[in-house]
């Protein structure tokens, strides 16, 4: 590459001002692999400018009223969806999901009135960073009258003595760390972790319906996304076989391109569950899709974060419980229920054991819903 290409180099913003940083890392282009900007690689120094600049900011922002602090967001909001087209561009080169996918992210609203508490610091997950970065800031911090430092590097952060609320979403292990490091400040904590979602589809359910890759929008990188699915012995040829004609017509490669619905990084992690997964007996049907894979595999038990499902036939009642239960997140963050005969106790019970954050019938996950819904169980999948 030309050592004349000119990146853009993007800048700490703090106390209403652009703000150089010493030291910048790359980022990549995940559908080509090439640098395409330079981001600032903040430390403890910009930090502490941070929060000072949040908690300088914090007495004046939390004492304005609901209504004006909906008008200023109000304002930000009409200020970004003029420009959506660029941010949608913008994420789909950072992050590699389709212009459509971030077009369709960026048009939600989120708005709920807390108590202000002070700093909160604000740490985005890699897979969704513009969504759920402006969903922490708009909605739980800034609208409810805190200030708010957004860092991604999660250690620094949540040490700092200033920074009494964190919110994080992303796996159980950094979470782990986030809890240990912050307990001595006893910090408050609001955590939306790992999750192995099951999927449980009976033999009566419309199967119009159930063909439907959930698993695999937005490269299956969304917590959301089913990872499991198990299908009632009865249908499951019919299932699998339509299921698997389906996601063959998916295609990967560049996101911008509207016939390419799949982006072609990030494959050597997920390409290893499926390469132990084979080892261990199971058997691939289409690209990443796992058939006859036992409750005890990797793949059936770690959280992927790919376009990477698992169909599995069961029998009955107990055994699919079982299974949908049987990971180490306690189930899932969300499960999924597929069935006609709404009055069967052999369907409610299983509705009522599998555990679970949300729970959907007769419907797979709506990212636009989901938002507003809380997390109200304490599983390893949320806090």
């Amino acid at each position: 590459m030309s050592k004349d290409i000119k990146y853009l180099v993007l800048e700490n913003y703090i106390g209403g001002n652009f703000v150089p940083c010493s030291k910048l890392i790359n980022s990549f282009n995940p559908s080509t692999g090439e640098v395409y900007c330079k981001v600032p690689d903040s430390g403890p120094e910009e930090l502490d400018a941070a929060v000072r600049a949040a908690k300088e900011a914090f007495p004046d922002w939390s004492a304005k009223s609901p209504a004006e602090r909906s008008k200023v967001l109000n304002k930000l909001a009409d200020l970004i969806e003029a420009r959506l087209e660029e941010f949608a561009l913008a994420e789909s080169k950072d992050q590699g999901k389709t212009i459509e996918t971030a077009l369709d992210l960026m048009s939600c609203l989120n708005y709920t009135v807390r108590c202000p508490v002070g700093v909160a610091g604000l740490i985005s997950p890699w897979n969704l960073p513009l969504y759920l970065l402006t969903w922490k800031i708009g909605r739980p911090a800034v609208a409810t009258g805190n200030t708010a430092v957004a860092k991604p590097c999660e250690m620094t952060l949540v040490s700092h003595p200033d920074v009494p609320l964190i919110s994080f979403t992303g796996s159980t292990a950094t979470a782990r760390l986030i809890t240990e490091r912050s307990a001595t400040y006893c910090k408050k904590l609001s955590m939306e972790l790992g999750g192995k979602n099951p999927a449980i589809i009976f033999a009566d359910a419309d199967m119009e319906q159930c063909i439907n890759l959930f698993s695999l929008l937005s490269q299956g990188e969304i917590c959301l996304c089913t990872r499991r699915i198990f299908i009632e012995r009865g249908i499951y040829p019919e299932f699998l076989a339509r299921f698997v004609e389906t996601a063959r017509r998916w295609k990967t490669g560049v996101p911008s391109d509207p016939l390419k619905r799949q982006w072609t990084a990030h494959q050597q992690r997920v390409k290893g569950y499926v390469a132990l997964a084979l080892t261990e007996g199971a058997q691939v049907h289409c690209g990443e899709g796992v058939d006859k894979s036992e409750d005890s595999f990797a793949l059936m038990q770690e959280e992927i974060s790919g376009p990477v499902t698992c169909v599995t036939p069961f029998d009955e009642e107990k055994e699919v419980i079982s299974w949908a239960n049987g990971v180490h997140y306690e189930g899932g963050k969300d499960s999924y229920h597929f069935f006609t005969e709404v009055k069967s106790i052999t369907k409610i019970k299983v509705l009522h054991t599998v555990l679970g954050d949300r729970m959907w019938v007769n419907h797979f996950g709506d990212i636009k819903l989901s938002h507003s819904l809380a997390y109200f169980i304490l599983r390893h999948t949320s806090l």
